[in-house]
This record gives structure tokens, sequence and C-alpha cells, in this order.
């Protein structure tokens, strides 16, 4: 893990009071060193990620850049006021972490669309804690997941029917494994189906009780899908 949280706050309280040079030094990645002399407010949120993952640092340096040219594209949300926050601190070790960690540049998007929304919100009281809970189901997602919650979205439900017990759906599968992960909610209902052979009058006709259910969107499904939209 490398070295103890509080010595990490240490060096980056020494940082601010330093001026930016400390920060450039420390990070020797151009990209960085670029931001922290334009913003000195991010030295400590750089310092606290070098400190835990000072390893990823030396391997991921084409992440970092991605990573630093998005703070540097959106320098409107991410406010001096904001960058200084202890819930910035939080969530940007969060991000830096699954950010570079992961492997998929459009599930790097997504991360990018959820760090900004939850930066955004800062001020206004937003758990930061809930942010893992978004990476931790992104992580658990495949990109075809991640197409099929969008569609459904557009659709508002889904109907699947079912013959003999089987689903009519060959996403059904994943419809229900969305559900198990809170993003869809299922419900279900049987319908009675009559059958009337026109050689015989009505007396002769059978009926069957088919299931039906219903995929919607979860409360936290509608708050999780408007991070991947395009």
């Amino acid at each position: 893990m490398g070295k103890k949280i509080k010595d990490i706050i240490l060096e980056a309280k020494k940082a601010i009071g330093t001026g930016t040079k400390v920060g450039v030094k420390k990070f020797i990645i151009p990209a960085v060193d670029t931001l922290v002399a334009q913003r000195p407010e991010f030295i400590p949120s750089w310092i606290l990620v070098k400190g835990f993952y000072g390893a990823l640092f030396d391997i991921q340096q084409e992440k970092i850049n991605e990573l630093v040219e998005f703070l540097k594209d959106n320098e409107g949300v991410f406010a001096k006021q904001i960058v200084e926050t202890k819930e910035f601190k939080e969530i940007f070790v969060i991000t830096f972490e699954n950010y570079l960690k992961q492997r998929n540049k459009k599930k790097r998007k997504i991360i990018q669309n959820i760090f900004i929304d939850f930066s955004k919100t800062i001020n206004e009281g937003h758990n930061p804690f809930e942010i893992e809970r978004m990476y931790d189901l992104l992580n658990k997602m495949s990109i075809i997941d991640i197409k099929i919650l969008k569609d459904i979205e557009k659709k508002e439900t889904v109907k699947v029917e079912y013959n003999n017990g089987e689903p009519l759906n060959d996403y059904y599968d994943t419809f229900r494994y969305l559900e198990y992960l809170g993003l869809l909610d299922r419900k279900s209902r049987k319908e009675v189906e009559t059958e009337v052979d026109a050689r015989y009058n009505s007396s002769m006709a059978t009926s069957s009780l088919n299931e039906i259910d219903f995929f919607s969107l979860s409360y936290f499904g509608e708050c999780f899908v408007k991070f991947i939209k395009e």
C-alpha cells in the first residue's frame, strides 16, 4: 500500500506550504507537472494517489495523461473550492485507482462521467462513498450489459413471455443479472390464454396459464444509466 496516510497528508501540507516546485518534483510526469504548475490546489490529491499507488505512476503514464486532460477539459467543474475539500480528495483517490486499473476505454469514459457528477455535487452534501458502488457495478458489467441497460432505458419496459416454462428472449439471463445488481426491477404476471378449435364450439376450448415478466429500470438503475449515455 506504500506510506501511511498520515505521512502522505503531512507531505501534502508541506507541498502546499512550499509552492508548486515541490509538486513538480514529486510527480515527474509531464502532464501532471503541467497541471499542478497551473493548478497547485491539485497537489494534495496527487500526493495522496502517488503515496498509495506509486507503482501505477511508473507503468500507467498514458492513462494518467488521459485523466489529466479530462481534468483540464473540465476546469469549470473542478473549481478551486471543490478541489480543496476533503470529499474531493477522497473520491479522487478512489477514482484514480479505478481509472488506472480499467483497461476498457469506454468504461474509463463512464468513470469520467461518474467522477464529474459526484464532483459537481460535493457542496450539496452528496455521500462520497456511494461512488464506490458505482465503480463496483461498472467493474461487474460487460459492454453488452451496458448496451442492454441503455436499450431498456429507451424502451422503458421490456416484456418477456414464456413457452413451456422457457423465456422467449435471448437476453433473459442478462436481464436477471442486471436485476441482481439492483439496476432492474422485474414484475411478473400470469395471463390465461384460451384457444378455440374452429371445428367445435366454445365448449371445446382449451386454456393455458402463461407467465410474463416485465423488466424496467429500478430507481438506482435510473441513477446509474445517466452515466453510460454517450
